[in-house]
């Protein structure tokens, strides 16, 4: 029966009463008897509804738990000595220390854990959630920093030609210098050294001369000893063919040397030098003969960047700039250079150019922010730059922080102004390693961008052997993609609001480079479970403190003592009731 209704017949039963005792012709003691009669009717019902209260939850001898993880001591602090002790890695397990295969089912298993402290490196994501789930109160010690490399980065994917940066953080507890050397093939890429006693930064670069997966290796030697091995593994795709057209107002050294550096780098690229009033001088590199006598929109379908100087652009007519606009939107890029702070044409109208002061116009070192070198000095007579712009992207400066290359979106293709002269001077001098760097950085950055048919993500760093790996495939596959493993198909679901993305869980079997396709291809590599360990456990300490710090506010309202609610005993409410129905039946009698 419902509380409503077992109310409801009370209040008519208690009315029944009053009304009897009001209509009874002897009223000595009627006070006493409604009284009686309310009390008898309040604790019958009382009987049926449960009543509750709060009281303090009792503590039992699990409420306080003391988890032990990779990396802690088996010397437990003080203030933990009389806490019960549990761990999940196997080599701490004792007498006192109670080894436990999973936190979340021992926490299934003992709901009335009210405490955990955790020390060492500290628990995955999943066995937070179900923490926070549990409403426990948590606290975690996080240890020291482990020696060895704690970060690192680097591209997975690169083409040739491209530079491979690898950053990344070595921890030398060590009273000795620690020297860091990239190698690969057997031959010492690029190398730094680690102060003592320090955590410092590093990186490292190398310029890849094959194609294919490759695993180069990061090695750490203290006094000629290696102490700190890890693999960095690539896949280095074949270099983009960039189809290049190339307008030029008239010929010169910075036209010609720049013709050769793409043959010999196997652009495909046209050359049209303008020798005079509507006749062009014509030369194909890597690639059959095509009419240059008019620039038309179908032409420039067949190229992905166009160079030109500013004078070159400024004599095409309204047709030809239309369709040099119509591709720039379509994504194809503009390499535009100047020797003038004039605007002749109005692709350089949204750059702000100005002739830097006589006594800056000497040699300079040129700076490439994006691959982080600083090339020998490039000698010029005078020398322009380029004012700051909040809608341009400043691609090099020099010495004195001026920008000297900026780079502006135009549709979706982009529109780069360089007014770097007289950049053949690095091959004259035996800098051809700057002059690459230099074109290759505008190039990459101006080229039409191809449109992938999918793309690949991982949820974690280093995935490896039998760790589950988050895979994110984007693709515009209208039915859900089946990846397929060397461990067989994994079946994707797919994201909320992104109809585009889906997600699957792959659990490595065995390390090496592993192929996976969906809508296509891609080659992952799967590490060791000893590979990067320093680094899987500063990334796991981090992500443990960034844990504790976001539930503190929990933490200190779990503080209070806990609350349980309790039920009234009946026999209270039955003695009630048989005390006023007894005083009714002996105040009857005597009257």
């Amino acid at each position: 029966m419902k509380q409503e209704y077992i109310i409801i017949a009370s209040l008519l039963l208690l009315f029944f009463l009053i009304w009897k005792e009001i209509k009874r012709p002897l009223r000595a003691h009627l006070a006493l008897r409604l009284a009686a009669s309310a009390l008898a009717v309040v604790a019958l019902a009382c009987m049926i509804i449960p009543i509750t209260y709060s009281a303090p939850a009792p503590l039992s001898s699990f409420s306080e738990i003391v988890l032990l993880t990779t990396g802690s001591s088996k010397e437990i602090p003080e203030t933990y000595k009389n806490s019960k002790k549990i761990t999940t890695d196997a080599s701490l397990a004792t007498a006192a220390i109670s080894f436990i295969p999973d936190l979340s089912v021992f926490l299934s298993a003992h709901p009335d854990i009210s405490s955990l402290h955790i020390l060492g490196n500290g628990i995955s994501d999943h066995e937070w959630e179900r923490i926070t789930t549990r409403q426990i109160r948590v606290s975690y010690q996080a240890p020291s920093l482990p020696a060895g490399f704690i970060k690192a980065g680097w591209p997975h994917i690169i083409r040739h030609g491209d530079k491979l940066d690898i950053y990344g953080t070595y921890h030398n507890t060590d009273n000795d210098s620690v020297k860091i050397v990239l190698t690969g093939l057997g031959t010492v890429m690029d190398s730094t050294t680690i102060t003592k006693d320090s955590s410092q930064h590093f990186q490292l670069h190398c310029l890849p001369a094959h194609t294919g997966a490759t695993v180069y290796e990061l090695q750490a030697f203290k006094e000629n000893k290696l102490v700190a091995e890890e693999k960095v593994p690539v896949n280095i795709l074949p270099g983009s063919r960039t189809r290049i057209l190339f307008l030029s107002s008239s010929p010169g050294f910075e036209n010609k040397f720049l013709a050769s550096w793409l043959y010999q780098n196997n652009y495909p690229a046209a050359v049209r030098n303008t020798v005079s009033q509507g006749k062009y001088e014509q030369q194909f590199l890597n690639l059959p003969a095509v009419g240059l006598q008019h620039i038309s929109s179908s032409l420039l379908e067949n190229f992905d960047v166009l160079i030109a100087d500013d004078l070159a652009l400024s004599a095409l007519g309204s047709n030809e700039v239309a369709a040099v606009r119509a591709q720039l939107n379509k994504g194809m890029g503009l390499i535009l250079q100047t020797d003038s702070a004039a605007s002749l044409s109005g692709f350089s109208r949204s750059f702000a150019i100005k002739k830097q002061a006589v006594q800056h116009a000497s040699a300079r070192a040129l700076v490439l922010p994006g691959q982080g070198t600083k090339t020998k000095p490039l000698p010029a007579e005078q020398w322009f730059s380029i004012s700051h712009d909040p809608y341009a992207q400043p691609l090099v400066t020099d010495e004195q922080a001026s920008v000297i290359v900026s780079s502006r979106l135009s549709g979706e293709g982009r529109i780069i102004l360089n007014t770097a002269a007289y950049t053949y001077s690095w091959v004259l001098s035996g800098n051809e390693e700057n002059y690459s760097a230099f074109w290759s950085l505008l190039i990459n950055k101006a080229s039409r961008q191809a449109r992938p048919q999918s793309k690949w993500q991982q949820s974690v760093a280093f995935p490896t052997v039998d760790i589950p790996t988050g895979l994110v495939l984007e693709t515009t596959s209208e039915q859900p993609p089946i990846i397929k493993t060397d461990a067989g198909e994994l079946y994707t679901t797919q994201t909320p609001y992104l109809p585009d993305t889906w997600m699957a869980t792959w659990w490595p079997v065995h390390a090496g480079w592993q192929t996976l396709s969906g809508s296509d291809t891609v080659s992952m590599y799967v590490f060791e479970k000893g590979d990067w360990s320093s680094a899987k456990a500063s990334e796991l300490i981090n992500r443990n403190t960034v844990h504790a710090a976001q539930y503190k506010s929990a933490i200190e309202k779990q503080n209070e003592v806990r609350q349980q609610e309790k039920r009234v005993p009946v026999f209270i409410f039955y003695i009630a009731f048989l005390g006023a129905c007894t005083y009714l039946w002996w105040e009857g009698k005597r009257a």
